[in-house]
């Protein structure tokens, strides 16, 4: 099996996470890969999700990490229908669908 594809994510907030909660923020998100990305995690995949605190504001810990997984999931289908062919590949806004 080759070992060419990976997804890198970052979420950050401008809540206030120690270390612990921003693991779990992270982990969470991966949902998000899971609701876009066929297959997901498996053992040739390097995917992964850095969560980042930039703020001071109080926020929930769950209440985020759903949020998180939701703008992952948004993120990674907005790029997909953003990309441009390359390589010989043809990307997804370039594929014509036609109704016959």
């Amino acid at each position: 099996m080759a070992i060419d594809n990976t997804t890198i994510g970052v979420i950050i907030t401008n809540a206030s996470f120690d270390k612990s909660q921003l693991s779990k923020i992270a982990g969470m998100a991966h949902d998000g890969y899971a609701r876009s990305i066929r297959p997901v995690h498996t053992s040739a995949d390097g995917d992964s999700i850095y969560a980042v605190s930039v703020g001071s504001l109080q926020a929930d810990q769950d209440l985020c990490g759903i949020v998180a997984a939701e703008v992952m999931s948004e993120a990674i289908k907005r790029a997909v229908l953003s990309a441009q062919s390359a390589y010989e590949l043809v990307s997804a806004k370039d594929i014509v669908v036609s109704n016959n």
